[in-house]
């Protein structure tokens, strides 16, 4: 259910300013009682990757904006789902590395 719900607020943030506000406050309210649950929806895009962190990653892509030997995730295909600080879904992410070796 998290990740629908992650899903779900994606697809409402591409278009949020052709929608109702309710619709953005009623997601919000679901997103808050997840968190009174102590569950986690963890987005990863834009963290600096490593091989440390508990996701799949899909894919490794060369960019060239990152500084040599430097890794950051630069999709989440599926968050993370943490339950009480503990994981319980592992993300799925695709990550950038750079195209200059260090």
């Amino acid at each position: 259910m998290s990740i629908e719900i992650w899903r779900f607020e994606k697809r409402i943030n591409r278009v949020k300013d052709a929608i109702d506000k309710s619709i953005t406050d009623q997601l919000q309210r679901i997103k808050d009682i997840l968190q009174r649950q102590k569950i986690e929806i963890c987005e990863h895009t834009g963290s600096d990757y490593n091989d440390g962190m508990s996701v799949k990653v899909l894919y490794v892509e060369e960019v060239g904006n990152l500084p040599a030997g430097e890794m950051k995730v630069i999709e989440t295909v599926k968050p993370s789902i943490y339950y009480k600080g503990k994981i319980i879904s592992h993300g799925e992410v695709i990550v950038g590395k750079s195209k200059e070796k260090e």
